[in-house]
């Protein structure tokens, strides 16, 4: 859904790199390595490459092929996309790298935009490009959002109260939806219709983490952040070395994209994510104004 993109800054293939403004070096590597037939998954794998060196801590090899999970391609075959992208990783064997040094050398003093050598020195992106991109600016933190389409309202508080609010709102005999990264709409397809849709996805709050005895984590918790805690968990603190099993466990859940937008707390229906939870004595905090419960699973 567009409205659940509120306050999200999204950067496409075509922002990334293109022929008017130079070509990333990702970009770059995946066509030296003849990792691009048909094109049709090449953005895909670029762009899901990209946000591997958005995340923290050094890119390994390891982490270049866990994340890849979710990207098919039918034609070119995965060993020429690893390999373009293992070469740009800090564990890279070195006959890959020398391969990236002569891509990136074979690049040096070519026109971005027409391939040519010797316009005036252009360095595309990096330097101006031929033709400069334009980009849109928006406020990062948009506030409270209330839209009607027809009978059907969606909301996007920003904090718990203004959630409590927008739910005594809402009619006893209306059906809403409470949303975050919204994933389980494919499950839930028949589910329906709804006359209201409530965002939890811009309330601070429901990120909240506590490293403390228990472990608390917030109900938006995504799966991806859940599962890094739980790795650094299990490094640091003895008492919590059997996360580092389940973390693992559930590595074979869904893909990355899916993880980076599904709720640890939500879609009990897979016993992957389930039967963890019970096995090893978890509890959900409900909140149900003005009473509180903690309850086991």
């Amino acid at each position: 859904m567009l409205y659940a993109c509120a306050g999200w800054k999204i950067e496409t293939i075509e922002s990334l790199g293109n022929r008017y403004t130079g070509y990333h070096p990702i970009q770059k590597a995946l066509h030296g390595f003849y990792g691009t037939q048909c094109g049709f998954c090449s953005p895909g794998m670029i762009m899901t490459m990209y946000g591997q060196t958005k995340e923290s801590g050094p890119l390994t090899s390891a982490k270049v092929e866990a994340s890849l999970d979710g990207n098919i391609c039918r034609c070119t075959g995965y060993r020429p996309i690893l390999d373009a992208f293992k070469s740009m990783t800090v564990d890279a064997d070195p006959g890959l790298k020398e391969r990236l040094v002569d891509i990136e050398e074979a690049y040096s003093g070519v026109c971005e935009k027409n391939g040519s050598v010797g316009c005036g020195g252009c360095k595309g992106k990096e330097g101006g490009g031929c033709k400069k991109s334009t980009t849109e600016h928006l406020p990062s933190n948009p506030g409270d959002i209330r839209i009607s389409i027809g009978s059907v309202r969606w909301f996007r508080p920003t904090n718990i109260n203004g959630m409590y609010s927008i739910l005594r709102s809402i009619g006893t005999e209306e059906k809403y939806r409470i949303v975050v990264g919204n994933t389980g709409q494919g499950v839930f397809k028949n589910d329906g219709p709804y006359s209201a849709y409530i965002s939890t996805d811009g309330i601070e709050e429901l990120y909240n983490t506590s490293v403390g005895v228990p472990l608390q984590l917030g109900a938006n918790v995504s799966l991806t952040r859940a599962m890094e805690l739980f790795h650094h968990m299990a490094k640091t603190q003895p008492r919590y070395s059997y996360l580092e099993v389940l973390a693992n466990h559930w590595q074979v859940v869904a893909n990355v994209a899916v993880r980076n937008n599904f709720e640890y707390s939500k879609t009990p229906h897979l016993a992957n994510l389930s039967l963890a939870k019970f096995s090893f004595g978890s509890r959900v905090a409900t909140d149900h104004r003005p009473q509180s419960a903690c309850l086991a699973i």
